[in-house]
């Protein structure tokens, strides 16, 4: 029953005994109030209150309601606790797991469903390992002890009748709690969607706007908003149907335990104080019988919400470093060899039958039409996806036998699509050096023409970017992730396509700078602007992903070949356009 939960009830375990031992002496002291209230009853009943006897009675009540006290606040300390840590375990364990996916991962599962495990599951979770763990314990061994002291103390006929009816509410919590089970996975997946829509109209706010979009969007949201409150409201439901379903049962309890009790006291088998001792001992039974109740039902959630991460947390990762791996510790000469390549998802080879050399302080130009595999040939250096076709060597020595962090590590990535942090500018550029100071960071900035946009900027580097950078122009984003990579000083600089979105004297003054800076340093480029390669070592053209030219700018303008057609056209355009600015 707790076997897929053993992990945190091993890691919690000492928590979960002192909170145990508490619980224990908590039953214990609860168990003698009432059977002191009886013999009180009895005395009166009897006419035998002497000061003496009610001094004993109300002294040993007194002292056991205060350590009532004291050991509650030991259990719930340790008990409720593991309310946090397991949130905390689970959604940093999570964590973990997601950023060490590749990018198939993240292709299979949306970010609302992957959101709402990292965030709505751990409660329920959470929920379980204190509550209901609590529930568990007090809905088994404590109506044992409650039974026994009952029987001891007052009558065995007595408690068997009274306790025929409460067996009933376990019957029926266990039919409401997998019913439960069903309708709160129904919830949970209707959430992820709400939160995709989300995710989906903020980041996109400005298209919505700009396409007047608003009331389509509201709509959608509405429709999803509509469908996770009919999932809600059909759990709520369940939860409706079972709280007063306990009620006539406890009656039941009431009325046989009084109509028996009362013939018991007639009969001479009983006091009337011992029959007021069994009322309350019967009162505190019906709590653990709606405590398996409510462990069924928090269990069942539970379970829904495990299945959720045990998806995560069973998904094989596809990068792993090899047992016997090294780190790469100098700048390396790299060369594709024979390389094709496929997505997991994908028929046919993205990439086929691609060579080439880099030597280290080289540059190489990576030019083709949309489609062409660029972007693909570039996430190949860092290694997002394992080779099944061909080689890819550092140093002769094939790219998995290296460490993926050391790799990495040697490496600066200015992806296509930017990712710009809900942060400050500065603290985006720093995200790959935390312990740059002031003067890199400018200098970093600087490299990226950058700095120009800076100064307009009321904070300068401590302006807020926004969510994805939302406050800022593409241009700026795009300069912002040049920097981020600039700041490191890597041996290998990746860049794929990072400066479209700016106007050609900034890339002018930036390539100005690059010369400088990463002379000597291995520069991968991939642009569909000539301008920003063709100072290039050599440059490699791909069309369906295979490479149709190759050479410096100088042989390729030689060739009348699609490289010297762009060149030529690109050259106009750029004159056009210069001519149209003056």
């Amino acid at each position: 029953m707790l076997g897929r939960y053993k992990w945190f009830i091993n890691y919690y375990k000492k928590s979960y005994i002192i909170a145990i031992i508490a619980l224990v002496f908590d039953y214990a002291f609860k168990l003698i109030l009432p059977y002191m209230i009886g013999n009180v009853a009895d005395n009166i009943f009897n006419r035998n209150v002497t000061a003496e006897n009610l001094k004993i009675n109300l002294g040993i009540c007194l002292v056991a309601s205060v350590l009532c006290y004291v050991v509650s606040v030991v259990w719930n300390l340790n008990v409720f606790r593991g309310d946090d840590t397991i949130r905390y375990l689970v959604t940093t364990r999570l964590y973990d797991k997601y950023l060490k996916q590749s990018p198939e991962f993240f292709e299979k599962n949306s970010t609302g469903s992957l959101m709402g495990k990292a965030t709505n599951d751990p409660y329920a979770l959470g929920d379980f390992a204190g509550y209901g763990l609590m529930s568990l314990f007090d809905s088994t061994f404590y109506p044992i002890l409650i039974v026994i002291v009952m029987i001891v103390t007052t009558d065995f006929r007595l408690t068997l009748l009274s306790v025929l009816p409460l067996p009933i509410l376990v019957v029926v919590s266990n039919k409401i709690g997998n019913k439960l089970n069903t309708t709160f996975e129904e919830s949970q997946k209707s959430f992820d969607k709400m939160n995709d829509q989300t995710l989906e109209t903020v980041s996109g706010v400005r298209v919505v706007r700009a396409n007047n979009l608003k009331d389509f969007q509201r709509k959608k949201f509405q429709d999803r908003a509509d469908d996770l409150y009919e999932k809600n409201m059909a759990t709520a439901k369940l939860i409706a149907w079972y709280g007063p379903i306990q009620k006539p049962i406890e009656v039941m309890t009431y009325v046989l335990a009084i109509s028996y009790g009362t013939y018991l006291i007639r009969t001479g088998s009983i006091t009337v104080g011992r029959l007021m001792s069994f009322m309350f001992y019967l009162n505190l039974l019906i709590w653990p019988m709606i405590g398996m109740g409510d462990f069924i039902s928090v269990k069942k959630q539970a379970d829904a919400s495990m299945d959720r991460i045990q998806e995560v947390w069973d998904y094989k990762e596809d990068i792993v470093n090899k047992p016997d791996a090294v780190d790469l510790t100098e700048n390396p000469t790299i060369e594709f060899r024979n390389l094709s390549f496929k997505y997991p998802t994908s028929k046919e080879n993205v990439l086929s039958d691609i060579n080439f050399l880099v030597t280290p302080g080289k540059t190489l130009g990576v030019l083709g039409k949309t489609g062409s595999g660029k972007t693909t040939l570039l996430k190949q250096f860092l290694r997002f996806y394992d080779v099944e076709d061909g080689e890819i060597l550092l140093n002769d020595k094939n790219l998995t036998d290296y460490t993926v962090e050391s790799v990495r590590e040697r490496m600066g990535y200015v992806p296509q699509n930017h990712m710009i942090f809900s942060k400050t500018i500065g603290e985006n550029i720093k995200l790959t050096k935390k312990d740059a100071t002031d003067e890199e960071l400018m200098e970093a900035i600087r490299m990226s023409d950058f700095e120009k946009d800076l100064n307009k900027l009321v904070n300068g580097a401590d302006t807020l970017c926004g969510e994805k950078g939302i406050s800022l122009s593409g241009g700026q984003k795009q300069r912002i992730a040049l920097s981020r990579a600039l700041i490191k000083d890597p041996d290998i600089l990746i860049m794929d396509d990072c400066m479209s979105a700016v106007d050609g004297t900034t890339e002018k003054n930036i390539l100005d700078n690059f010369r400088r800076i990463r002379s000597g340093k291995t520069n991968i480029i991939a642009t569909h602007r000539i301008s920003q390669m063709k100072d290039a070592d050599e440059i490699i053209v791909l069309e369906n992903g295979k490479i149709v030219e190759r050479g410096n700018h100088d042989y390729l303008m030689k060739q009348d070949g699609w490289y010297k057609e762009q060149y030529l056209r690109q050259t106009v355009e750029s004159a056009y356009e210069k001519e149209c600015d003056e």
